[in-house]
């Protein structure tokens, strides 16, 4: 699956569009290697992004 694909399918089961910090987060979860890190201030949208992963994660099998 392709990056605007994931987009377009998260945009369709959330009900909005990821930032760009997000979407960085899921081309990382699709094309990375080794270990990923999210540090943000409270309210940023980490859980957000792990929902979004989740999703991802599942899309892609």
């Amino acid at each position: 699956m392709k990056l605007d694909q994931l987009t377009a399918e998260l945009i369709r089961q959330i009900g909005y569009k990821p930032s760009n910090y997000q979407i960085g987060i899921l081309e990382w979860v699709l094309n990375g290697l080794g270990n990923g890190a999210c540090n943000a201030v409270a309210g940023a949208g980490k859980s957000s992004t792990l929902r979004m992963v989740a999703i991802a994660l599942e899309l892609i099998g």
